[in-house]
């Protein structure tokens, strides 16, 4: 049987005896005209019906909680194994440095505009420029 299926097994079996212990009603008081052995009888049993049924209750409890508990940590489990694959390794291979292209000698790049606010040390960025798309031929 799938976990889901024993799951709600479970809990319908959970159900059902929290549903038996409500039919029980309330323990049965005392008959002023039955003598007190009588009472103190039918008090007992009722008891011991109620005790029955609250154990079976608690040990399906018990079982539901403990597959709910499963199924969490499979749940967990799956998700840590998607993060992990999610995620580059960083012990795996080391990236390829990139090499400095060669520029030609006595070549500068041209200065870019100056932005306003604090100067930074160094060389200045060059302007960015945008590429036009190609002309269509008529």
């Amino acid at each position: 049987m799938a976990s889901g299926a024993r799951i709600a097994e479970a809990r319908r079996k959970v159900s059902d005896l929290m549903e038996a212990v409500g039919g029980l009603g309330a323990a049965p008081g005392g008959v002023t005209t039955m003598i007190d052995s009588a009472n103190l009888r039918r008090q007992a049993d009722h008891l011991e019906k109620s005790d029955r049924v609250k154990s079976e209750a608690i040990s399906a409890y018990a079982e539901y909680a403990g597959m709910l508990e499963r199924a969490l940590r499979e749940v967990a489990e799956a998700q840590r194994q998607i993060s992990s694959m999610a995620r580059p390794k960083k012990a795996g291979r080391a990236k390829p440095a990139k090499k400095a292209r060669a520029k030609p000698a006595g070549t500068k790049r041209p200065a870019g505009p100056k932005k306003a606010g604090k100067a930074k040390a160094g060389r200045a960025k060059p302007a960015r420029v945008r590429k036009s798309a190609p002309r269509r031929r008529r």
